[in-house]
């Protein structure tokens, strides 16, 4: 319970390692990722209307027991769900009914797990990073019938993270490279990317990226314990 910020109060928890959570836009469902040492990473849907007393409701495999789950990307505005595997691919999946999940369709990959997902803000362009230094870019208009965009070798080592302005106009990555660098991407035509700046400033490499929307703000943060603000970008 944050709702006084300065003393935040636990009200439940769950066993286990979770990660890139989301919630739906009623706050009742929450999305998450969880961790498994031994075995396949899984999806993992829960029922929060009720925070106390919090219910799984389902679990999404990826598919092929060869594969795990690397990273999902949740919208709210449509109840979709998007999730990459070790080879690459990516999953998008209806979760309109939290219960019974269905998958929509497959994107192919390039052999390579992928660390960076981002969906731009007009929720239309999916954005995939992938540790073979690629990235990719999907039209998702139609999550049922995606179409590829465009892909480039963005860094010298994995993309770490990936995040879109807020006109959807620029797309920001970061690597695991130890020159720490931030590349800006005209991504206006997504077809023909374009580079348009690099920040350096860290000294090891950036796990993420984000845009803070009202003041077109970027914020990385490194390896190196820093976290940075970027203005007028």
């Amino acid at each position: 319970d944050v709702a006084d910020p300065s003393t935040p109060k636990l009200i439940s928890k769950t066993d286990g390692y979770y990660t890139n959570l989301g919630f739906t836009l009623d706050g009742k469902i929450l999305t998450s990722l969880k961790i498994h040492s031994d075995v396949n990473n899984v999806v993992v849907l829960f029922d929060v209307s009720n925070p106390k007393s919090h219910v799984e409701l389902t679990q999404l495999e990826s598919g092929d027991e060869e594969l795990d789950i690397t990273r999902i990307i949740f919208n709210p505005n449509k109840n979709l769900l998007f999730f990459s595997r070790s080879d690459g691919s990516i999953l998008a999946w209806d979760v309109q009914n939290p219960e019974v999940p269905i998958m929509l369709s497959t994107m192919n990959g390039y052999g390579n797990w992928v660390y960076g997902l981002a969906l731009s803000p007009d929720e239309n362009a999916l954005a995939v990073g992938d540790g073979g230094t690629i990235i990719a870019l999907w039209d998702v208009t139609d999550p049922a019938a995606p179409s590829f965009l465009s892909s480039w070798s963005g860094h010298s080592f994995a993309i770490n993270s990936l995040a879109f302005s807020t006109d959807g106009n620029t797309l920001a990555s970061s690597s695991t490279e130890t020159n720490a660098q931030v590349v800006l991407w005209d991504v206006t035509d997504k077809s023909s990317p374009i580079k348009t700046r690099t920040i350096n400033g860290h000294s090891l490499g950036v796990n993420v990226v984000i845009f803070e929307s009202r003041n077109n703000m970027l914020l990385s943060g490194s390896r190196d314990g820093a976290i940075m603000i970027w203005d007028s970008i």
